[in-house]
């Protein structure tokens, strides 16, 4: 097991023109987390040069407590090794995602300055490139941090928290940090097939409104035909067909015009997967084939989890965004009619 702390020194990113009053001084945090190294030379980790699995637990500051207040988060990172020499200095890409309780939130009488975030409950996705040197029971290192705040537009306002940092890390551990290790191609074994066809079910809300005081909260109901490909299990690729009805598009406008069957969305979805154990981060990007309301533009994102509970039937929680606002969070369930 590896033990570490980390200090980190940052600041709130303005990404929207409305958000600059929200900048005010450097963000400070600290985490504690706790790691584990996936050693077992099987098909997921043989070619992943035995990454890190870890859980965290940070407190931080946005640099303006009156409005913003401060956030506490739990998160699950993945470490993957980019480079190491053979005196166990590591540089490692780590990928995180989680969720935080933020003390401050909007509120049109109390708090009408924070136009970011509406509500105390938030998803968090980081994302971190670290250089650190091993010791036998001590290591100590640094990198550079970006991590995002948001609701998915659950409850509005909902513009989310972006801000990069710095950090230093320093921890223990009960045994040495091993390296990347020869390939084993017999642990290698190939999948009885290499293609899956896969569906899955999403069930959210979103809430829009002209001003957060009038916003409501509206059903997405979601469904996603794919096919994916991996030949080892330790990442793919997939194609996929989204059919979208979210309600929230009709009320979106004050535009009479619209019918109800302009609701339904039809897109064409591109990306990869990296799986580790029964979990895989998976991300990729969209175009609108059908979308009459146009409510956020052709092109539509995604980045999440999904956890395979069974051998073919898996949770899913992803956020799905446009031109990186968040459009929904997506809760469902899913299933590959072909087995790995």
């Amino acid at each position: 097991m590896f033990w570490s702390f980390s200090p980190k020194e940052g600041f709130l990113i303005a990404h929207r023109p409305n958000m600059t009053h929200l900048v005010r001084e450097n963000s400070n945090s600290f985490e504690f987390a706790v790691w584990q190294q996936l050693l077992d030379s099987n098909q997921v980790n043989c070619k992943r040069r035995l990454p890190l699995r870890g859980l965290s637990l940070e407190y931080r500051n946005f640099g303006y407590t009156e409005v913003l207040g401060q956030a506490i988060s739990s998160t699950a990172y993945m470490v993957y090794p980019l480079f190491q020499t053979k005196k166990s200095l590591f540089l490692d890409l780590t990928l995180g995602v989680g969720a935080g309780y933020l003390t401050k939130k909007y509120d049109k009488i109390e708090n009408p300055l924070n136009n970011a975030i509406g509500s105390h409950w938030n998803g968090r996705v980081n994302i971190k490139l670290s250089l650190t040197k091993y010791y036998r029971n001590f290591h100590f290192g640094g990198g550079i941090e970006f991590m995002h705040f948001s609701n998915g537009s659950i409850t509005t306002p909902n513009l989310g928290l972006n801000s990069p940092s710095v950090f230093l890390q320093v921890g223990y551990q009960n045994t040495q940090r091993i390296g990347a290790r020869p390939l084993d191609k017999s642990a290698c074994v190939k999948l009885q097939t290499n293609h899956r066809l896969g569906a899955e079910l999403i069930l959210t809300t979103k809430e829009i409104g002209a001003i957060p005081f009038e916003a409501k909260r509206y059903p997405v109901i979601a469904a996603r035909l794919s096919h994916t490909y991996s030949k080892f299990g330790f990442w793919g690729s997939e194609f996929g067909l989204d059919i979208i009805h979210n309600e929230a598009n009709f009320h979106k406008y004050h535009d009479t015009t619209f019918v109800r069957s302009d609701i339904l969305q039809i897109g064409f979805y591109g990306g990869g997967y990296i799986r580790f154990n029964k979990t895989e981060l998976a991300l990729g990007i969209g175009v609108y084939l059908r979308d009459p309301i146009n409510a956020d533009g052709l092109v539509y994102n995604r980045i999440g989890y999904r956890y395979f509970f069974k051998e073919n039937w898996f949770a899913v929680f992803t956020i799905k965004a446009n031109a990186a606002r968040a459009d929904y969070f997506e809760f469902g369930i899913g299933y590959h009619f072909l087995k790995r």
